[in-house]
């Protein structure tokens, strides 16, 4: 009785009211909400229980996994195992027009398994899956990687659905906490458009409120698209010494401005010239090495 009253009260708090369909590589932003997130931390599990996926000790192997949302929707992962124990874990979290598979060759280079490296999938227009380009990592260097596609968006997006997307997110966090062989203090969100904006208010959300810890967040081309305003979000990760860092192009003009809104210790802005939005920044070309910006931060927490 408790769960079913918690689900409902859960119903009235986050609905969301559907936004007209994107027209471009996301929708516009949305009106910003003057309210904030929750701060209790991870909401309880509902009575949807996730798959139990099975990771012989050792076993370096990806696993497909479903889990369910903080409203009971069930979600479709991959877990990639850290090729060491007491790992930091990754949740990478995707854009509006793509699913989790954007992350496909950048979660297995994050693993770093031996033996393993990610497909050579030379894909012009797709260099984040062309792992040829990709900084070779340090031996002694694996994390845990989780990727989840959001609800309705198996083949890209269909509708906006802000408040159900920040609850997908927050349950992916608890997901990757759940998962073996994980550092409960060195969780890391990276997200890219409404991926981005759901790593920070997800790390808001959760760090450092409960056992698990979110150490940072980055974001690859915000806009507020969650409804959740993201300099306050930041703003509030920074004063709680949770560093954040943000990369846009000039030309994409609400990312560069999200981007260019804080002003504090402990946030770092990368603005490079040019459109590229999102996943497409992860480009050899870019002035930037995301990749390269990814690592430097995980390998501080190991």
């Amino acid at each position: 009785m408790k769960k079913a009253a918690f689900l409902f009260i859960a119903c009235l708090l986050f609905a969301g009211c559907d936004a007209p369909n994107a027209l471009s590589l996301e929708p516009s932003p949305p009106a910003i909400e003057s309210t904030t997130p929750s701060k209790q931390g991870l909401i309880a599990s509902p009575a949807i229980t996730a798959t139990e996926p099975a990771i012989p000790v050792g076993s370096l192997e990806p696993v497909a996994l479903t889990f369910p949302s903080m409203d009971g929707e069930m979600l479709s992962g991959t877990y990639y195992p850290p090729a060491k124990s007491n790992a930091p874990v990754v949740v990478l979290m995707h854009q509006y027009d793509m699913n989790q598979h954007e992350w496909d060759a950048i979660a297995l280079w994050l693993q770093n398994a031996p033996q393993k490296t990610p497909a050579q999938n030379p894909v012009p227009s797709s260099p984040w899956l062309d792992a040829s380009w990709f900084p070779t990592l340090p031996a002694d260097f694996s994390v845990g990687v989780l990727t989840f596609t959001f609800r309705t968006c198996d083949n890209g997006c269909g509708k906006h659905l802000p408040a159900e997307w920040l609850l997908d997110a927050e349950a992916a966090m608890g997901q990757a906490a759940s998962m073996p062989g994980v550092d409960l203090t060195s969780i890391v969100p990276i997200g890219t458009s409404i991926g981005a904006d759901a790593a920070v208010d997800a790390c808001n959300l959760t760090a450092p409120r409960s056992s698990l810890r979110c150490a940072g967040a980055m974001s690859l081309s915000p806009g507020s698209y969650l409804n959740m305003e993201y300099q306050k979000t930041v703003q509030e990760l920074v004063d709680l010494g949770v560093p954040v860092l943000c990369f846009a192009s000039e030309d994409d003009a609400p990312s560069a401005a999200a981007c260019q809104s804080v002003k504090a210790e402990g946030f770092t802005a990368s603005v490079d010239p040019g459109l590229a939005h999102g996943i497409r920044m992860v480009d050899p070309k870019q002035k930037t090495n995301v990749l390269l910006e990814i690592y430097d931060f995980l390998s501080g927490l190991q």
